[in-house]
This record gives structure tokens, C-alpha cells and sequence, in this order.
């Protein structure tokens, strides 16, 4: 019996399809060990999907929105420091 059949469902695994895009661009990023949790993520979603099991997919999800936000918060800390280090330079 298959665990949180929604997650398994064809339109889901499209969604799935998107969001381990976004990870796999995320991983491309020189961050300095800023790609273990994306990796983590989008193996948990693949063997969520191959096993039909929703609970591998939502361990993936849990993991891909923990990265996500990592990531995004090293993006705005270096935006930031740019932003203060360019207007101190310039002003």
C-alpha cells in the first residue's frame, strides 16, 4: 500500500519534476558547501518516486525547503555586504 498517494500522483510528479530543477540550478552555485542539501533532497524525491512512496517525497520536500532557505539567506547576506561595501566605496 502506497505511503501519501497525493504526492505520487502524475500532476505531482511534474510539480516533483520542477523543484528538482531548481535544486540541480542550486547546485551549480560556488557556494562553499552549499550543495549537500540540495543533493539530499533530490535523491529523497527520486526514490519517493520510483518507489511510489510519499514519504520519501515529502522527507525530499522537507529537505529541498530547508536548502532553499539556505541558500537564499548566503544570497541576501552576500547582496548585502556588496550593497554596504559599494555605497561605503562610492558615497
Amino acid at each position: 500500500k502506497p505511503r501519501l498517494a497525493p504526492l505520487t500522483a502524475p500532476a505531482a510528479e511534474r510539480v516533483l519534476g520542477a523543484l528538482c530543477l531548481v535544486l540541480s540550478i542550486v547546485l551549480l552555485l560556488p557556494i562553499p558547501l552549499g550543495n549537500m542539501l540540495p543533493a539530499v533532497a533530490i535523491c529523497g524525491i527520486a526514490m519517493g518516486i520510483l518507489e511510489r512512496d510519499g514519504l520519501w517525497i515529502a522527507f525530499g520536500l522537507a529537505v529541498a525547503l530547508l536548502s532553499l532557505v539556505i541558500v537564499w539567506s548566503v544570497l541576501y547576506a552576500l547582496a548585502g555586504a556588496a550593497f554596504f561595501l559599494f555605497t561605503r566605496a562610492f558615497a
